[in-house]
């Protein structure tokens, strides 16, 4: 992490990065995910782009790419808790490097409207490797995280491992978990400073 860093820049650059999960989470989603996340009361589905579960044919002799096919996928539940309330929308952002980190290309998104002070997503069709999450509450539904006059946020937000910069968002390493093949469960708690 940067040091010297002011809070104001710093928070501007986390409520960036935010702003871009927002605007993109809903591009991750392939056309079956959204309507399966529409039908799935609460708990919505991605696909990461490219991968709407669409059988791929496989050349002859090209035993690298049916190795890959047959690789096994995880399915990802993303259970964000702790939100202070009901409105809005969640997006939530998974990455698969840190290049992607910030906040610019992220591998999947996903929302989901927030129930009881909690929500559920749920990316399927994962290879298993290293990924951190990210999330914001929208809670005016302007598809932004809101700051205040400082550039703080003034909505929720969250990072897989509940990882927490000292000024600004943290760092891919600090977030970054392994995602095995099979379910895989992120716990992610909503943050405030407001």
């Amino acid at each position: 992490m940067t040091t010297g860093l002011t809070r104001k820049t710093s928070a501007r650059a986390l409520a960036a990065a935010c702003v871009v999960i927002a605007a993109a989470a809903p591009l991750g989603l392939g056309a079956t995910a959204q309507a399966q996340a529409q039908a799935d009361a609460g708990v919505a589905r991605a696909v990461p782009p490219g991968d709407a579960g669409v059988a791929r044919a496989v050349p002859p002799g090209d035993a690298g790419a049916a190795k890959a096919a047959q690789t096994p996928k995880s399915t990802v539940t993303v259970r964000i808790q702790g939100l202070r309330n009901d409105t809005g929308i969640i997006f939530v952002a998974l990455f698969d490097s840190e290049r992607g980190f910030d906040g610019k290309n992220h591998a999947a998104g996903a929302q989901a409207r927030p129930s009881g002070g909690s929500a559920v997503v749920v990316f399927e069709n994962v290879a298993p490797g290293t990924y951190a999450f990210s999330f914001i509450h929208d809670e005016n539904e302007n598809k932004k995280l809101d700051t205040n006059f400082l550039g703080i946020p003034t909505e929720g937000f969250g990072f897989s491992r509940d990882a927490m910069g000292t000024f600004g968002p943290p760092s891919f390493e600090a977030t970054a978990m392994t995602v095995l093949a099979g379910a895989v469960t992120v716990r992610m708690r909503a943050k405030y400073f407001f």
